[in-house]
């Protein structure tokens, strides 16, 4: 009798050192590779209490187990894989853009050769009156823009290059602003110029394309309008 309580407290252990071992093997699924999850099943098995052996719905649990994580590593290394195509593309892009002309977020008016600067207001409200301003980089106003009445949507613009009094202005950066009144209160409105991309660099651990601009400003290709 004394040795079979024993046995019975042995092989009472020793059935918790497996089904410990069980659930090892389930955790260390997920960081080890096909072979080594094998192997610690086969162990598994052959050092199971005879008493109380595996059954075999927690077997193949355990083999489901790794089979979902198998596949989940498998989907993960998919997406990387077309993240990385998909980065490639974009880079490729943004590298076909370097020396022209896009259209993209930002006041800056770059003046060349006397040549027409073109831009559009982002513009949320109808108003009755838009008014587009160019300053210069002391801030003064060069010319003032009266687009009149405007409904809600793009609206396109365009400054010969000239001041108030038609004095043609040196080339360089200059500022537009976009303003009307809403409600009885004067609002601000974004405006997208036109605008030479000169570098592209790849940001962060992503490498996604950052455009630096001839106005020194850096924007992600999602943020470009219109190419030229």
């Amino acid at each position: 009798m004394e040795i079979n309580s024993q046995t019975t407290t042995d092989s009472t252990a020793q059935s918790g050192q497996v089904s410990s071992a069980a659930s090892v093997a389930a955790v260390e699924a997920t960081s080890l590779g096909q072979t080594e999850f094998l192997k610690l099943m086969i162990a598994q098995v052959q050092n199971q209490d005879p008493f109380a052996p595996m059954e075999n719905g927690d077997f193949i649990g355990q083999m489901a187990q790794f089979s979902s994580v198998d596949g989940i590593k498998k989907m993960n290394s998919s997406l990387e894989s077309m993240a990385d195509s998909f980065n490639h593309g974009q880079s490729l892009q943004a590298a076909s853009l370097v020396g022209r002309q896009v259209v993209a977020p930002t006041s800056a008016a770059i003046l060349t050769a006397g040549n027409p600067v073109f831009g559009e207001v982002d513009l949320t409200d109808n108003v009755s009156s838009l008014l587009v301003e160019v300053r210069d980089q002391n801030g003064g106003v060069v010319q003032s823009i009266d687009l009149g009445p405007q409904a809600s949507g793009r609206i396109n613009f365009s400054w010969d290059g000239a001041d108030e009094s038609g004095n043609q202005q040196l080339d360089g950066m200059y500022y537009v602003g976009a303003s009307a009144p809403v409600g009885g209160v004067e609002k601000e409105f974004a405006t997208l110029m036109g605008v030479t991309v000169q570098r592209v660099s790849l940001n962060g651990a992503l490498k996604t394309p950052q455009l630096l601009l001839s106005d020194g400003t850096n924007i992600g290709l999602d943020k470009v309008e219109q190419i030229h």
